[in-house]
C-alpha cells in the first residue's frame, strides 16, 4: 500500500506516477489489481485508470472530463501486487510524482 496526503484542495494534476524501488516489479495481471481506498480520489472513469505498463511504475490517471480535477484535501491509498527481488536494495524508497500532465514517466520529467 502507498499513500499519499493533500492538505488542500489541489489543481493542476492530471496523474499520479508512483515508482518502485529498484529491482521491485508491479505484478498486475488486470486493472481490478490496482485497488483505490479512497472514492473521493477523481480516477479517470472506466478501467483504464491505472497505466501499468511498464513494471517498475504505475500512473494514476485522474478524471479527464474536466482538464484538471480537483483532488479534495484528503488522504489517498493505493495497492497492488509486488514482486520484491530476492536481496532487497539498500535504497527501498517508494515514490509519488504528481503530473501536470498525462505524458509524464519519471519523476525528472519536466510535467512533474
Amino acid at each position: 500500500t502507498i499513500g499519499i496526503t493533500f492538505s488542500r484542495e489541489t489543481t493542476g494534476v492530471q496523474a499520479l506516477l508512483i515508482m518502485l524501488p529498484e529491482h521491485f516489479q508491479h505484478d498486475v495481471q488486470t486493472p481490478i489489481d490496482v485497488n483505490n481506498f479512497n472514492t473521493r480520489f477523481p480516477t479517470k472513469s472506466g478501467l483504464d485508470w491505472a497505466d501499468t505498463s511498464q513494471n517498475d511504475r504505475i500512473k494514476l490517471y485522474l478524471d479527464e472530463s474536466v482538464r484538471y480535477p480537483p483532488i479534495p484535501a484528503d488522504t489517498y491509498r493505493w495497492s497492488f501486487p509486488v514482486l520484491m527481488p530476492p536481496d532487497v536494495p539498500r535504497r527501498n524508497v517508494w515514490s509519488i510524482a504528481i503530473c501536470s500532465d498525462r505524458s509524464c514517466n519519471a519523476p525528472s520529467d519536466e510535467k512533474v
